[in-house]
């Protein structure tokens, strides 16, 4: 079995390395002595992870720990941005090579409870805010302009922090996920004289219900 190494990447510097691949069909099973994103970008396929199977579109991100057992399986051609990189890319505070669980608890206050983690961006803009980043670490890992290594770690921190982000998002209440755009497309409109029963109807509630909801929800 393959292992990748940071060293192996054409665009590498401190401990870093980025690419964009284009593949078809498989990806062998390997490990990275690193830890790893994985964002796709084009297609879908099936991430396999220590013998556990992760679905892929576009807007799946995926972060995985040191020496974790990968393979990727695809039925059509999928693009994506890799970026594998040592903890002390990101932070002096703890061991340079710690595991991905330390990283998250200590640097991003992030409990984190396996050496894996998947989450699904749903909104466009969230999307195309991940693919810059991507896109940009690329970019300066490629042309190496001054100051390009803070500029990497910042928008390799701003990747994770998107990504905890979406996590906590997923783990509340689904209604309280509405409520949250709900108030978001109010706060886009304020400048109109916006009805409840007019918000109400663009998600899907009734307004008596959705009136109480937004008062325990805003206190």
């Amino acid at each position: 079995m393959r292992e990748y190494d940071i060293e192996d990447s054409l665009i590498h510097f401190n401990g870093f390395c980025t690419a964009y691949i284009e593949f078809g069909c498989y990806v062998q099973e390997h490990t990275h002595n690193a830890l790893e994103l994985v964002y796709t970008v084009f297609g879908h396929g099936e991430h396999i992870i220590d013998n556990n199977k992760l679905k892929a579109k576009r807007g799946t991100l995926i972060v995985m720990d040191y020496n974790c057992v990968h393979k990727i399986q695809s039925w059509e051609t999928m693009k994506y941005y890799n970026v594998m990189f040592n903890a002390g890319f990101l932070t002096d505070k703890i061991d340079k090579m710690s595991r991905l669980r330390e990283l998250m608890k200590e640097h991003f206050g992030f409990e984190l409870s396996k050496g894996y983690m998947c989450v699904e961006f749903q909104d466009e803009e969230t999307i195309k805010k991940v693919e810059e980043l991507f896109f940009e670490m690329l970019e300066e890992g490629m042309q190496k302009r001054d100051r390009y290594i803070p500029i990497t770690q910042c928008h390799l921190n701003e990747v994770i922090n998107l990504m905890l982000r979406s996590s906590c998002a997923e783990e509340r209440n689904p209604d309280d996920i509405v409520l949250m755009k709900a108030m978001d497309y109010v706060r886009s409109h304020s400048d109109s004289a916006l009805k409840l029963e007019e918000v109400a109807d663009r998600f899907n509630h009734k307004p008596e219900y959705f009136s109480q909801r937004l008062k325990e929800y805003c206190g």
